[in-house]
């Protein structure tokens, strides 16, 4: 499923911010799954994105961006399962919500 960047920002900027909120360790899922999948390397070129989208002093970091180097030394898988409400998707721990439409259309693309 592909989201629009705006939407994928949007929810990025949260799933960082709220990563205390996540229970540690597995849990028992009993619904079916169906996952929504990013390639690591384009996780790793979305960074600076985040960064910018998650920022707070704007006027100081954006100039920054473009000598900002990441380099990652290690990457871990976390599934965050949304609850479909009807016309939401939403997940339990967090203030994550995206519209069903939104992840309806991005499997079309």
């Amino acid at each position: 499923v592909k989201l629009r960047p705006k939407i994928f920002l949007k929810l990025a900027k949260s799933a960082t911010l709220s990563q205390e909120k996540y229970p540690e360790g597995a849990q028992k899922l009993s619904k079916p799954l169906i996952p929504i999948t990013m390639p690591l390397k384009e996780a790793i070129q979305s960074l600076k994105s985040i960064v910018a989208e998650t920022t707070v002093n704007r006027k100081d970091v954006l100039p920054q961006l473009p000598n900002l180097s990441i380099s990652v030394t290690r990457s871990s898988l976390a599934f965050l399962p949304f609850e479909n409400t009807g016309h939401d998707l939403v997940q339990e721990h967090s203030a994550l919500s995206v519209a069903t439409s939104v992840v309806q259309h991005g499997r079309k693309l």
